[in-house]
């Protein structure tokens, strides 16, 4: 005999889902947690620009881009600006190869890490100095 499908529906033991409302806190804590630490070194960098470029985030430099720009500058000395800098992988490994370097950064969260990075690893301001300004103004 053919049952019809509410009454299957009824016998079979659907499987219950339990509420877990301390693992939807915990995910919620999280995800929010991330996007605050997102916003706070995307978000500056989110500001209009003139000229034909458009929105910049934040973004580190990769070490083989680090490693590029060094091999171009192998047989010089001197002075080197940065203008964005961000955490200052560049001036750092440029001022370790002899050169004064100075970054400029719109980010002042970046500025105050690449400032406390500078300190931890006992660079000078005579060899890494980080400004925080906005040429676009």
């Amino acid at each position: 005999m053919e049952d019809c499908i509410e009454m299957i529906l009824q016998d079979s033991p659907l499987s219950q889902q339990t509420e877990h409302p301390g693992v939807t806190a915990c995910c919620g804590a999280l995800l929010t947690g991330m996007y605050g630490l997102w916003s706070l070194f995307a978000l500056p960098g989110l500001r209009r620009v003139p000229g034909k470029l458009k929105q910049v985030p934040y973004l580190p430099s990769s070490k083989r881009q680090t490693v590029n720009v060094m091999r171009h500058l192998r047989g010089r000395s001197g002075r080197l600006a940065d203008l964005g800098s961000g955490d200052g992988r560049l001036v750092f490994a440029a001022s370790s190869a002899g050169f004064q370097c100075t970054g400029f950064e719109i980010n002042s969260i970046l500025v105050a890490y690449a400032r406390a990075k500078a300190q931890w690893t006992g660079l000078g301001s005579s060899h890494a100095d980080f400004v925080k300004t906005d040429f676009w103004k």
